[in-house]
C-alpha cells in the first residue's frame, strides 16, 4: 500500500473495505471513504489527499515527511506511538510460556515468547496496567 509516485514524493493508500471488513462502519466502504476524505485535510507533509473509489490516498512529500516523522519520534522517546489512554483504569493479564531447559531449544519457544511481549507492550502502550507471567 506503499509507493513512490511521480513526483519523487511517497504515496500511502487506505483500502477502507479493509478496515470495514467486520461491518463495524454500518456504511458501503466507498460511502465511508467519501465522508473519511471529506474530513480530512492536507498539511504542508501531506499536500494531497484524494478519493478513488473505497481507496483514500494520502500523497507525501518523502524527504520533508521522513523529517517530521523522525523529529516525533526523537521528542516522544520511548513514548512514541504509546500515548493512549484506551485502557486507562482496566487491567490485563498476559501469560506466555518461555523456553523449558530440560527440553531442545526449538523455534515454537521463542513464538510464543516473542508474541508474548509484543501483546504486553502494545496493551502497555494502550494505557493498561499490564501484568505479565512468563512460565
Amino acid at each position: 500500500l506503499f509507493e513512490a509516485d511521480a513526483k519523487g514524493g511517497a504515496m500511502f493508500r487506505l483500502p477502507v473495505a479493509g478496515v470495514n471488513r467486520f461491518k463495524k462502519l454500518g456504511a458501503k466502504p466507498s460511502d465511508v471513504a467519501a465522508k473519511w476524505h471529506a474530513a480530512l485535510k492536507a498539511s504542508a507533509n501531506v499536500p494531497s489527499i484524494t478519493l478513488n473509489n473505497m481507496f483514500i490516498a494520502f500523497h507525501a512529500k518523502s524527504d520533508d515527511f521522513i523529517a517530521a516523522v523522525c523529529a516525533d519520534v526523537v521528542s516522544h522517546g520511548d513514548r512514541y506511538g504509546g500515548s493512549s489512554t484506551y485502557g486507562a483504569g482496566k487491567a490485563m493479564l498476559v501469560e506466555f510460556s518461555s523456553p523449558n531447559i530440560a527440553k531442545p531449544f526449538h523455534a515454537g519457544h521463542l513464538r510464543s515468547t516473542i508474541i508474548g511481549n509484543f501483546l504486553q507492550n502494545i496493551l502497555r502502550a494502550l494505557g493498561y496496567n499490564v501484568t505479565s507471567y512468563n512460565y
